[in-house]
């Protein structure tokens, strides 16, 4: 956090998991780049690990469900076997927002899509195969 308040006064470069060359990432290529390639390498480590743990032991959402309606919540809480969930379906329910799921298409240049497209359709389509819709 100093070394980045020295060098541009604004605190941390990244945050999150760091990658093997991601220093060297920050120095070359875009933020934008260094973040997607940030997040595809996490995505692929986790549905690794995720992989060698026994799949009735894990359960995959999205945010995009999430922003539908209280059904993933729902099914959160009937995984985790929770005896009364219904304080969390209420906390839910009175925070969603759910015109945050598209937030994005109006907040993201052409060019931001264009290298999202370049560094993460790769991990969407083999990981998250539902997902690469937003990239085409």
């Amino acid at each position: 956090m100093v070394k980045g308040k020295l060098k541009n006064g604004r605190g941390q470069q990244v945050w999150g998991p760091r990658y093997k060359g991601i220093n060297e990432d920050l120095k070359k290529i875009s933020l934008n780049k260094v973040c997607c390639r940030q997040w595809s390498r996490c995505v692929e480590v986790a549905f690794k690990q995720l992989s060698i743990i026994p799949s009735n032991q894990v359960l995959n959402i999205s945010y995009e469900s999430m922003m539908e309606g209280d059904k993933t919540i729902k099914s959160i809480i009937d995984f985790l076997k929770l005896d009364d969930g219904n304080y969390i379906l209420d906390y839910f329910n009175k925070n969603l927002i759910t015109s945050n799921n598209d937030k994005w298409r109006n907040r993201l240049t052409s060019e931001d899509l264009q290298v999202y497209k370049e560094e993460c359709y790769k991990i969407l389509v083999e990981f998250l195969d539902e997902r690469k819709e937003y990239f085409l």
